[in-house]
């Protein structure tokens, strides 16, 4: 009897001590909450910054009763009157930290009809159970693997039981808002990575642009319509300064060329580039839309064939040129030898001569 008391009073110990580190991680959740204030988003970022792991149903808890606490019937946006409740609802959301359930109230004003949800614009819940947190997650994996690759990490790591549609639509859903803007360097980052490379050097650097462009076939979102193909385009810009190269952007996009010259327009009237202070030379396939395209919006760009577009057309060229597979074939070799050694001078071809570049 004496050991079994010995252990209630042990058990009694733990269950006080337990019961004092919840009730300071409760008050800490509650700051971190800070209904409605914080959207979702931020609520689930603050969290698990501070509990890698927690349960959900406690954070649902908390956020349930400050929102109640906090927020009161609103006043319709649109005439002013106080709107009344009509009913609730369960909202699902599932975030990084599990799945939690809001009951969440509509409200409806008298006057105008007009529906309010106070909760879900206080908390900036997406449309479907998937929440925003998710979304990050989902387009960084989808990003980089693909989304049958994605959904299998995803569904390992946080047990969502997500598929690789949803984390496709999800990924493609941030893809719609980013801007140029956004993956870009600000003029002065640009500005301040020019100046320290062309420190002690007496001639400016070169600022690369690259564009190329390859079909791909794109799965049609409209029920009854057929897949079809589109050109998505890649670009990079880099500095390049004897043997240094520094990277500065990089993005591809599935675009027409109306779209790609909005990003040059938009490169150019943002003053992203400073002409002052570089060479600037753009790098290409060849193809007239992509010089024409160029020289609209940098005419002072130095227009170069890469070397591997060039090359790729000498057999068909040499076919024409020689008779004799031999001397034809020695042509080639010496040719590309040539060109991949910047000296186009000396390729001797019935073709006006052409600038040269090696892609990095």
């Amino acid at each position: 009897m004496a050991a079994v008391r010995k252990i209630r009073n042990w058990s009694k110990c733990y269950k006080d001590m337990y019961d004092n580190i919840l009730d300071q991680k409760i008050a800490h959740i509650i700051q971190c909450v800070d209904a409605p204030n914080n959207t979702l988003f931020e609520i689930i970022d603050k969290i698990r910054k501070e509990y890698p792991s927690i349960d959900p149903e406690l954070v649902q808890i908390i956020i349930q009763g400050e929102l109640d606490r906090h927020m009161s019937a609103p006043t319709c946006t649109c005439c002013g009157a106080k709107a009344h409740k009509k009913y609730s609802k369960k909202k699902e959301c599932v975030t990084t930290i599990g799945t939690i359930v809001i009951q969440c109230p509509y409200y409806a004003c008298p006057k105008c009809k007009n529906v309010h949800t106070p909760y879900e614009d206080a908390l900036n819940l997406r449309d479907g159970k998937y929440q925003y947190d998710v979304q990050k997650i989902a387009s960084l994996f989808g990003a980089k693997e693909t989304f049958d690759e994605a959904a299998e990490m995803m569904n390992e790591i946080y047990r969502f039981g997500i598929s690789a549609d949803t984390v496709h639509k999800l990924t493609n859903q941030v893809a719609d808002e980013i801007s140029l803007e956004e993956i870009t360097p600000t003029s002065q980052e640009i500005y301040k990575i020019i100046e320290d490379i062309s420190e002690e050097n007496y001639r400016r650097p070169v600022l690369v642009f690259s564009a190329d462009g390859a079909m791909v076939p794109i799965r049609t979102e409209d029920k009854g319509q057929p897949h079809h193909w589109r050109e998505a385009k890649g670009i990079r810009g880099y500095l390049l300064d004897k043997d240094k190269i520094v990277h500065l952007l990089s993005w591809h996009q599935i675009s027409n060329v109306t779209e790609f010259r909005g990003f040059l327009a938009e490169l150019r009237d943002k003053d992203i580039i400073p002409l002052d202070k570089i060479r600037l030379c753009f790098v290409g396939d060849g193809a007239d839309w992509i010089w024409d395209c160029v020289k609209d919006y940098f005419p002072t760009c130095r227009q170069v064939l890469d070397y591997f577009h060039c090359s790729e057309h000498l057999h068909d060229f040499a076919k024409h040129q020689f008779v004799g597979s031999k001397k034809a074939d020695e042509w080639i070799e010496q040719t590309k030898v040539r060109l991949f050694h910047n000296n186009a001078s000396h390729s001797h071809a019935r073709f006006e001569p052409v600038a040269f570049i090696n892609l990095p």
